[in-house]
């Protein structure tokens, strides 16, 4: 089988769980805005795992296309919205969906199967998306030491921060969580983590101290940290939303992580709505999501927004 999954610890949890049932299998990391490409360059001979993948506006029907006719079996486990509503009644793409993290879907469809830490695995990936909260995840929490377990999900997360784009590292995390030991088994994950640790709070400073206010949105620039957490610092300015731009000038691009505070705001839609009228890509969750823009675009990507968001108020 081949798996290819979202490069955070949901999705790297999530690709362990399903290695654990085929330890040959061989695991690709992708984004929304790039799974159409990657899928390019896989084996349509091949059965396949999609994990935690949103699908991008722009190219979903495409890559709705290239699945429906892929060779082999195909299983799209994902918990953004949209996902399952793209995909025709009667697709052959086995489609696992929810508002769970892809770690809950992936462990509750494989089934009773696997070992007792692959419950561990499932509550880190949870954790690691903030949706730790749900009756399973609890009820499985408390069959763990409730501090141990979050201090290794503390160390996955944050080593996976600061070793981006590592992608065989990253694989090599997935191995090590497959064979149901723990991060801290790898030194150069608790490492790695102490560095993100360490790094964090000087970037927090930065951010707050940067953030500009665009309407609504708390926006900070190219600080060399954590896209998730600088949206999140970003919207200390006292707004709805944070926002955090990582330029690139020489693709002409900007990547965006988005934070909602006031969670009346459904920002998966809005972004949905917005980005492809602009000739960008966007969406996730109603609370975290991303976009990728044109840079030629940027100032009006946020006006179109903040008109949405006062759109709504009224």
């Amino acid at each position: 089988m081949q798996i290819i999954a979202h490069e955070d610890a949901d999705g790297i949890c999530s690709a362990a769980l399903a290695r654990m049932t085929d330890p040959t299998s061989r695991v690709f990391f992708s984004r929304p805005c790039s799974l159409l490409h990657d899928l390019d360059q896989m084996d349509t001979r091949r059965d396949l795992a999609v994990l935690d993948l949103a699908l991008c506006e722009l190219v979903k029907e495409q890559i709705v296309s290239r699945l429906s006719r892929w060779g082999g079996k195909v299983l799209y486990i994902d918990h953004h919205p949209d996902t399952a509503t793209s995909f025709p009644r009667q697709s052959s793409v086995e489609i696992i969906v929810g508002d769970v993290s892809a770690s809950e879907l992936t462990f509750s469809h494989l089934g009773s199967g696997l070992r007792r830490e692959a419950e561990r695995v499932m509550l880190m990936g949870a954790i690691g998306d903030y949706a730790d909260l749900t009756p399973l995840c609890v009820d499985r929490l408390n069959r763990w030491d409730k501090r141990s377990l979050f201090l290794q999900a503390g160390f996955l997360c944050g080593a996976l921060e600061v070793t981006r784009p590592d992608h065989e590292f990253h694989r090599q995390i997935v191995d090590l969580l497959a064979s149901c030991r723990p991060p801290c088994e790898d030194n150069r994950i608790v490492a790695s983590a102490v560095r993100a640790s360490e790094l964090e709070e000087s970037f927090r400073q930065r951010v707050e101290k940067s953030a500009q206010k665009l309407g609504r949105i708390g926006v900070a620039y190219d600080l060399n940290g954590p896209a998730g957490k600088g949206a999140t610092y970003a919207a200390a300015t006292g707004v709805s939303i944070g926002a955090y731009v990582d330029k690139d000038m020489t693709r002409g691009l900007a990547d965006i992580s988005f934070r909602v505070i006031d969670r009346s705001v459904d920002m998966n839609r809005i972004l949905r709505t917005v980005a492809p009228k602009l000739g960008a890509s966007g969406g996730g969750h109603e609370e975290a999501c991303g976009a990728r823009v044109p840079l030629s675009k940027l100032d009006e990507f946020f006006d179109a927004i903040n008109d949405m968001l006062a759109s709504s108020t009224k």
